[in-house]
């Protein structure tokens, strides 16, 4: 428990995340034609806990890479890899059967299928030794998330698949900025060009058509 708290602060409660969630409730909020409480509610609930979930799936993932090239970070000191992985395990089991009630059944088997690709990439990641392509493959579970939580509310078309877009673009750039052996690569830089006039585009489009 200690170790899971210290991860919640460290992880988990800090302004990269708590932003991060939320720009994908904006996003949702941004295009929803209700002005429950409930709902919007609803929905930062559980895309707050997916944000959360996932992020502990990467830590425990990258624990052992973590332990030798950054010792201190996320999950690399834990001695309860596996207790983690079991309060994961249950977590994903419990907010994807939830989003399956709330949502219905269609977004509940779209998260269910993500869990299964991811858990897939987390054994095969290490073929992949781009790491541009690495990062852009594993960024895709935000919008994919996005899009399933709008499916749920009734929200589809251009407008929130523009929307989806922004958001992995944004996050994809973030994680670009974030990381400097990256940024300080020719490639690095003109993927960001390339994202960054892709994003502007994706704005302007969103903007008229609204």
């Amino acid at each position: 428990m200690i170790d899971f708290c210290r991860w919640l602060e460290t992880r988990i409660l800090v302004p990269r995340i708590m932003l991060l969630v939320l720009l994908l409730w904006g996003s949702i909020r941004l295009w929803a034609t209700d002005d429950s409480p409930w709902n919007a509610a609803e929905d930062w609930f559980f895309l707050s806990g997916f944000v959360a979930l996932f992020r502990l799936w990467d830590d425990l993932q990258d624990a052992e890479l973590d332990r030798l090239h950054r010792p201190g970070h996320g999950l690399s000191d834990t001695k309860y890899h596996r207790a983690l992985t079991v309060v994961l395990a249950s977590g994903l089991i419990v907010i994807v059967a939830g989003a399956g009630l709330s949502f219905g059944w269609t977004s509940g088997i779209l998260l269910s299928g993500l869990c299964g690709l991811l858990a897939l990439w987390y054994r095969i990641r290490k073929r992949c030794s781009n790491p541009f392509v690495s990062y852009h493959l594993l960024l895709l579970k935000y919008p994919f998330i996005l899009l399933t939580v709008a499916l749920g509310r009734g929200l589809t078309g251009l407008q929130m698949t523009a929307a989806a877009l922004c958001v992995y673009l944004m996050v994809c750039l973030w994680e670009l900025g974030s990381e400097s052996q990256l940024r300080s690569q020719s490639t690095g830089r003109k993927i960001a060009v390339a994202e960054g006039v892709l994003l502007g585009g994706s704005i302007l489009f969103m903007w008229i058509m609204e």
